[in-house]
């Protein structure tokens, strides 16, 4: 996540990554403040998170953790560039093992696709347990 690693240089602290269940929050929600509210988010989540930590949903803005998912969100995937789609992908399925202690059946059933299409995708993007 391109604002991720942003925010670490300018922060000069480097987190461990942000949850799954953020990055799914972030692809749900309809940011009414567009880019900018999104920067200003990741912002607000690195200076709250100690440096080597997972960000935490509880770390988010009120008005993320109350807002209700976005039926938008097929339109942000649509929005976002090939390898931004890649990043983000990487980035849920190593959260989702690292939450679950390597055990992919639960990663799967966590990320809402099956064992196999794990496997695939880990292959794809050449992610070890």
């Amino acid at each position: 996540m391109a604002f991720l690693e942003e925010t670490e240089k300018r922060f000069a602290k480097k987190v461990a990554g942000i949850s799954s269940e953020i990055l799914n929050r972030f692809v749900e929600y309809s940011w009414p403040g567009n880019v900018r509210q999104l920067q200003r988010e990741v912002e607000r989540l690195v200076a709250l998170t100690p440096a080597g930590e997972y960000v935490q949903l509880e770390k988010c803005s009120p008005d993320l953790l109350l807002q209700d998912a976005s039926p938008l969100a097929q339109v942000i995937f649509e929005g976002l560039m090939p390898g931004q789609i890649k990043s983000l992908e990487i980035q849920l399925i190593k959260s989702a093992l690292e939450q679950n202690s390597g055990n992919r059946m639960r990663a799967a059933r966590q990320l809402g696709i099956t064992r196999q299409g794990l496997h695939k995708k880990m292959k794809r993007y050449g992610i070890e347990v």
